[in-house]
């Protein structure tokens, strides 16, 4: 009885819910963080950011998943990074590495994306994001590999994360959150 045909509600027996934006299992209306950014919606509204997309903020935003085709990987993503860090640019940036679902796929809109985060590529956190560093470790990363694998060879000399789990974290943290 809520207005919305059973075959599209995703609670039918919940007059006050009917849809389920970011598939958590709580309903919109109940959900204080629709798009499970990792921002509460009403911070979003006030900021003037749309809390239906979890691309869409203001600072502290910025996700590996780089093409926003809502999964990172290490052929798309990774690649992405590791170029841009490289210093590739136009179709040499983004020519068989943004994935079929992606949102944000041309080069101009990558480089902008990835030139205004390049704070954040600096995974190993000693002040430079650099590709046989930083663009390394998140490809590993992105590959599975972890512990020693993952970090040997790959730190630089200044860093402030030094260990697997820090620069695991540090990753992680910046995987589901939308830029």
């Amino acid at each position: 009885g809520d207005g919305v045909t059973d075959s599209e509600d995703a609670f039918p027996d919940d007059y006050y819910e009917s849809a389920d934006f970011d598939g958590d299992g709580t309903g919109d209306n109940a959900d204080a963080d629709d798009d499970g950014d990792g921002i509460d919606d009403l911070a979003e509204l006030a900021d003037g950011t749309n809390p239906f997309d979890r691309f869409s903020c203001l600072t502290s935003c910025f996700s590996f998943d780089v093409d926003q085709s809502l999964d990172a990987s290490p052929l798309t993503d990774g690649l992405l990074v590791i170029r841009f860090l490289f210093g590739f640019e136009g179709e040499a940036l983004t020519n068989g590495a943004v994935g079929t679902a992606a949102e944000r796929a041309d080069a101009e809109s990558v480089a902008s994306y990835l030139g205004s985060a390049r704070q954040a590529l600096d995974i190993d956190g000693d002040g430079d994001a650099k590709a046989l560093t930083d663009g390394l470790l998140l490809i590993r990363y992105l590959f599975g590999f972890e512990g020693d694998a993952l970090i040997s060879g790959a730190i630089g000399r200044d860093a402030t994360r030094k260990d697997a789990a820090s620069v695991e974290a540090y990753i992680e943290a910046r995987l589901g959150v939308g830029g």
